[in-house]
């Protein structure tokens, strides 16, 4: 396995779930046998912000600027989601403008009306665990989380 590959894993910040869900994404994704994977992991760096009151400090535009830097970083780009969001449009944009693969864990039906951006995810799964047998290398496009629609 000489193939190398820098990811990320974007997810829902907010609550300790979403943290222990992007953390455990982390590790799974490590042990993927198709190529080398380095995580690029904002999570400590975002975490501090979210506990600041919006009023006190012009947060957001250094929050994001996380994101920005760590999907100019890597190579794909791993999202976890289980409802549309603002976030979750800026970033699929984001990483799409840039020509980021995006692999979307789905576990659940998505819909996406309003995001126009169906077309830019390369991959769904139904898990996190499915991340240890995604082919990398190969980046397949392949369907199998629940239903994303953009309907």
């Amino acid at each position: 396995m000489t193939d190398k590959c820098k990811v990320t894993v974007i997810g829902s910040f907010i609550t300790e779930e979403g943290r222990r869900r992007i953390a455990k994404a982390e590790r799974v994704v490590k042990q993927n046998p198709t190529v080398n994977i380095e995580v690029v992991t904002i999570r400590e760096e975002v975490t501090k912000y979210l506990k600041q009151p919006i009023q006190e400090t012009d947060w957001l535009g250094e929050y994001l600027e996380y994101f920005r830097e760590a999907i100019h970083t890597v190579d794909k780009v791993i999202i976890l989601t289980q409802m549309p969001t603002v976030a979750l449009g800026w970033v699929m944009g984001y990483a799409w403008a840039w020509g980021k693969p995006m692999i979307l864990i789905v576990p659940e039906p998505l819909n996406l009306m309003g995001f126009n951006a169906i077309d830019s995810i390369t991959a769904t799964l139904k898990s996190i665990n499915d991340l240890k047998k995604y082919d990398f290398k190969e980046m397949p496009y392949i369907y199998e989380g629940a239903e994303v629609s953009a309907l």
